[in-house]
């Protein structure tokens, strides 16, 4: 049976927000609270096609705005002309249609005049019938084929998904899927005809594979839509590499629940692939994984094991670091250690004896920028008393207590105001006790003193003028989810208003202001700077009052990522053969950045395990530098080179070399 995402997303949506709301709160809407309904209070319009043939049958689903319920009848079927009137609605209340095409699956569905996140007007009935126009679905076609394996036998039960393109959020996204039946057979329905489409294929036996025979989206082939359907033919999917382990704790028994998160480097960034539960054993497969390609594991118990979590693979800054290697068949780990995780516990009261329920304890981590990092929080539990749990041993925390009473003051541990002063507090694994906190009382406000009016003649009353204009600011959207520090491949965040036509929209990181962008054509966009601080980014919009209109601030957008300038390649160090007893000279390359530019910094040399020189490599070197070695020495030698790199560039390790010593 063929499912369609962007169908059920939509009904579901839709769903929610006719009654989700009143079910939530429990409400009953009694009739005198139902507004009144004109009989002549009707929409009008007709359905077509791309084309501008009539739709026959389509149905109309009308859904108020607000989300709220009410007496009018919401569902319509067009006639044999496409044409359809609703009944009778409220006057002056604002609606949307859920438009569906006929059962046959040769129109796609949309929503017609939804605020948000359509960014069109919706429909508001007068008094009498207010005709819509035409609406307009895209006709539907197919794709068809059939999956085999390697020996050409049919895949039965594989994921078959078609793809279209976002053009407002730029990515490719699914929009209906089918699986395989007994002889291979998909057929992929619901798709726009005129647009091109990709064919993706997933089994558990095989990695993930698009038309064309890639492994990524990006760069699989179009496959142009007409309204026959389009036969692929026979493909056999990629074949697949796996990971496998086994999750055990300090005493080498194996974690019976848990989970393992899988991420792939894409050449910029990790990115989020497969979810993986440990099974009663503690082992894990994951399979479906690319050979060759790098990834990292997030390896967590249950939430209750006092496991603290661990990963396994490269790092943010060094993505090469100890990554994991998928190799076909299978990457076999081997166990695994979860440590012990630490625990701070102790008990809030208000005069020293009296504990205080409900109040949350919240522990940071401070960062070598000076930024307190949130890590885990709790509540305080009966007679005040808490523990955090999932904490690293021998780190340290800083304690913030919120209290869930306003009577008293959220404070720092040892009864600091901010978490500069906090002292902090070590977690160990056999549990920190730091005592009692006890919590001051909020400072009371000083009440204000109304004098008594004089009694004056009263004023004409004024004549009220319109109030100002709504402004509304729509999610900020990125045009791309990574940009590099120092690239001139930057990202840009764009954000739709409505209500003004001019002025400034105020793009914020927090309470940070990263910028300002002026309106144009009902949009704001602010570039980012090829020097933006590296770090994830997640930005509102924002738009003063006027003494015409609203102000407003926008959702949160998602989260856009700076990272690090890389090297090229992997740093290296060399050197010839040495006469014995002699200071040997060697060369470090670095090369280039993948932005463009000469790596600089300062580069540790290694003699074994001994950091015997540190050089700097600055633009004249043109990423490379020889130097010679401090030391004498007699034998022969192994070397290592350590790019420090720095808060924009990533660090870098070469291989080990021998350098021999010659007579």
């Amino acid at each position: 049976m063929v499912q369609t995402i962007r169908d059920f997303v939509a009904r579901s949506i839709a769903l929610l927000t006719a009654s989700a709301l009143a079910l939530t709160l429990g409400l009953v809407v009694a009739p005198s609270a139902v507004a009144a309904v004109s009989p002549g209070s009707t929409l009008s319009g007709r359905v077509v096609n791309d084309v501008g043939d009539p739709v026959a049958g389509a149905i109309i689903t009308v859904l108020r705005v607000d989300g709220s319920s009410g007496a009018d009848a919401p569902q319509v079927v067009a006639d044999g002309s496409g044409r359809f009137r609703t009944r009778a609605l409220v006057p002056g209340k604002e609606y949307f249609f859920r438009v569906e095409g006929p059962t046959d699956g040769t129109h796609l569905d949309r929503l017609v005049g939804r605020p948000w996140p359509n960014d069109e007007t919706p429909f508001v009935p007068g008094d009498a019938e207010t005709p819509v126009g035409d609406i307009t679905l895209t006709r539907a076609s197919s794709v068809t084929g059939t999956l085999v394996d390697s020996a050409g036998d049919p895949l039965v039960g594989a994921v078959v998904i078609g793809y279209v393109y976002d053009e407002r959020y730029e990515y490719w996204g699914g929009a209906s899927y089918t699986t395989t039946d007994d002889a291979g057979r998909y057929e992929v329905t619901h798709l726009p005809v005129g647009k091109n489409v990709r064919i993706g294929y997933t089994h558990k036996d095989y990695q993930q594979t698009f038309h064309g025979g890639t492994d990524d989206v990006e760069s699989a082939i179009d496959v142009p839509m007409t309204a026959d359907p389009v036969d692929l033919g026979t493909t056999t999917p990629l074949p697949a590499a796996r990971i496998s382990g086994r999750v055990v704790d300090e005493s080498g028994n194996p974690v019976d629940a848990g989970d393992v998160r899988t991420s792939r480097w894409n050449g910029e960034t990790w990115v989020f692939t497969s979810y993986t539960d440990l099974d009663g054993t503690g082992t894990f497969t994951i399979g479906t994984l690319t050979p060759g390609s790098r990834y990292r594991l997030e390896i967590s118990g249950a939430w209750n094991a006092g496991l603290l979590p661990t990963h396994l693979g490269g790092t943010d800054d060094d993505p090469l670091d100890d990554a994991i290697v998928a190799t076909a068949p299978s990457t076999e780990l081997g166990d695994i250690v979860l440590r012990r995780a630490a625990t701070i516990s102790g008990r809030v009261t208000t005069d020293g004896t009296t504990g205080i329920e409900g109040g949350r304890v919240d522990a940071y981590i401070r960062g070598d920028d000076g930024h307190l990092s949130w890590k885990q929080s709790t509540t305080n539990g009966a007679d005040g008393l808490f523990t955090i749990g999932n904490l690293t041993p021998g780190a340290s925390y800083i304690l913030q207590f919120t209290p869930g009473d306003e009577t008293y003051a959220p404070v720092y541990f040892r009864n600091a105001t901010d978490g500069d002063s906090a002292e902090p507090v070590v977690a160990t694994a056999d549990g920190t006790q730091i005592g009692t906190v006890t919590l001051k009382r909020a400072p009371r406000p000083t009440p204000t003193v109304t004098p008594t009016p004089t009694a004056t003649p009263k004023p004409t009353p004024p004549t009220t003028p319109p109030g100002p204009t709504a402004v509304t600011l729509t999610r900020p959207a990125w045009s791309r989810t990574t940009q590099t520090y120092g690239s001139t491949k930057v990202g840009s965040v764009t954000t739709t208003v409505t209500g003004l036509t001019s002025g400034t929209v105020t793009f914020k990181r927090g309470g940070t202001v990263l910028g300002k962008a002026s309106i144009k054509n009902g949009r704001a966009t602010l570039k980012m700077s090829r020097r933006a601080k590296v770090g994830s980014y997640a930005v509102t919009a924002h738009v003063n009052a006027t003494s015409t209109t609203t102000a407003a601030t926008s959702a949160k957008s998602r989260t856009f990522k700076v990272v690090k300038a890389k090297l090229k390649a992997t740093a290296k160090i060399s050197g010839k053969s040495f006469t014995k007893n002699t200071r040997p000279k060697v060369t470090v390359t670095l090369g280039r950045l993948n932005t463009g530019g000469y790596a600089t910094g300062k580069v540790k040399v290694y003699v074994g395990k001994k950091v015997v020189t540190t050089v700097t490599l600055k633009s004249k070197h043109k990423g490379k530098i020889t130097v010679t070695l401090p030391k004498k020495y007699a034998t022969s030698i192994k070397l290592k080179a350590v790019y420090m790199g720095s808060s924009t560039v990533a660090s870098s390790t070469s291989k080990t070399v021998t350098v021999k010593t010659r007579r």
